[in-house]
């Protein structure tokens, strides 16, 4: 999921559904802010992440809490020595992202989103989730059968035979007959 970043790095990731993947330095790389700096003063500062949209569809961890719209800071050190955590909700999407904005903040001070819009960057995340086929079909008619008359024809149908499978489209659902009709005979036409 490549787009265009000022960031040294802003690649996405990719996770299966229902399961995680650590968001590392080479996924995520703001670094490249600090050359806005003189380079005396480079190491007095450093780079803070604000997610300002969450995702839809995970959570982010960072070391053993969730990112809230009330806690939504990390910082890139946090990111390079640990890496941050996207967990996906194992709903049936195949993509998420989040949106945040990256600043330089002092060292010792708490994070503050400064004042001056021209010295955050704001950029989207993107997350591709790949589907797991994880979901059993359902048979969406109540009383599945079929009434015919002795002797006459009837085409088996949606209303007798109906699936449904959040994991796959109609044209993929295959039907197998485990055993044959008692009276009669079941016949493929076409």
């Amino acid at each position: 999921p490549e787009h265009n970043t000022v960031l040294l790095a802003n690649t996405g990731a990719e996770v299966t559904e229902g399961e995680s993947v650590v968001i590392d330095q080479l996924k995520l790389d703001a670094s490249n802010l600090m050359s806005k700096l003189p380079t005396p003063l480079r190491s007095s500062h450093e780079v803070w992440f604000q997610v300002t949209s969450l995702p839809q569809h995970g959570v982010i961890i960072v070391g053993e809490r969730n990112l809230t719209k009330e806690k939504p800071n990390f910082s890139q050190f946090i990111l390079n020595k640990y890496g941050i955590t996207y967990k996906h909700d194992n709903s049936e999407t195949t993509h998420d992202s989040f949106v945040f904005s990256a600043w330089l903040n002092p060292k010792g001070r708490s994070a503050q989103r400064p004042q001056d819009e021209r010295d955050v960057v704001v950029e989207h995340f993107n997350i591709t989730v790949t589907p797991v086929n994880d979901q059993p079909p359902l048979l969406k008619v109540k009383t599945p059968g079929l009434k015919v008359v002795q002797g006459d024809r009837v085409a088996l149908g949606p209303e007798n035979l109906k699936v449904e499978d959040l994991d796959n489209s109609p044209e993929d659902i295959r039907f197998s007959v485990i055993s044959k009709p008692s009276n009669g005979f079941l016949a493929l036409v076409g």
